[in-house]
């Protein structure tokens, strides 16, 4: 007798909406019927899908539409004409995801289990969410953000190198010069991508100023990427590496390849 009253007691507190018991097995039945419900839905938005495009088709066959609507929070404008586009092609699929039957907190914890054991990806969880979310522009901010906080740890890491420079001897001065213009770039609202490289662009290197030539030189030195004249065409005392005549004057070109040979 005690026995079959502790289980009747049992059996009040599994329903009970103090314990929380009750509470989870109404969630239970109201998903099946939410699961229900949605498969009854599909069902009847295919027959009315299909219809709707025979009749437009049939109806307005010739007549060019434009249909505007929203894709995983992307708008869009889809221009067609029914006698080319549609052309007896009626099926249609509809279906709620993965999440059919699920309250948006347990779809997304489902969707976050999912993702960590790698059975889906992150687009899919992205448009599988129940919420309005662009798809294509949270993935690029996602990857902006990555990449900023990768710049952010490179410049920390670029910042511990201060203390062994001084603790060497040697000159810490181009770093803290260059975080300085970093922070005081942020301090100024520009972006963090922007003053990082401009701190870090290295200074250009000047080009050595060539010395003015004398009048004719250019027309007896050899112009750059031209190679020189075979030895069959050069005069016979350059050939030979003889100096030229008693009362003749060595030119420029001759002066200059004797003094690099001597080198």
């Amino acid at each position: 007798m005690r026995q079959c009253y502790l289980n009747e007691i049992q059996d009040n507190i599994d329903a009970s909406v103090v314990t929380g018991r009750g509470v989870q097995a109404l969630q239970a039945g109201f998903d099946t019927q939410i699961k229900a419900a949605q498969a009854q839905f599909a069902r009847m938005f295919q027959e009315l899908i299909s219809v709707c495009f025979e009749a437009d088709e049939k109806v307005f066959g010739g007549i060019p539409k434009t249909i505007k609507g929203t894709d995983d929070g992307t708008p869009y404008v889809l221009k067609y004409t029914p006698s080319r586009d549609i052309k007896g092609e009626y099926g249609v699929d509809v279906r709620y995801g993965i999440m059919s039957g699920m309250d948006p907190n347990r779809a997304i914890i489902a969707l976050l289990q999912m993702r960590s054991d790698k059975l889906v990806s992150r687009d899919y969880v992205r448009r599988e969410i129940p919420m309005d979310l662009n798809v294509t522009q949270e993935e690029q901010r996602v990857d902006i953000e990555e990449m900023r906080d990768s710049l952010r740890v490179a410049v920390a890491q670029y910042a511990q190198a201060i203390p062994a420079l001084a603790a060497q001897g040697q000159d810490p001065s181009e770093i803290i010069t260059r975080i300085a213009s970093v922070i005081q770039g942020r301090q100024k609202g520009q972006s963090l991508e922007s003053t990082i490289e401009k701190a870090f662009t290295p200074e250009p290197v000047p080009t050595p100023e060539m010395p003015p030539m004398a009048p004719g030189m250019e027309q007896q030195l050899p112009a750059a990427g031209v190679a020189p004249a075979p030895a069959s065409q050069q005069p016979p005392q350059e050939q030979a590496g003889q100096a030229p005549a008693a009362g003749q004057r060595p030119d420029i070109a001759q002066l200059l390849a004797g003094i690099t040979g001597a080198a």
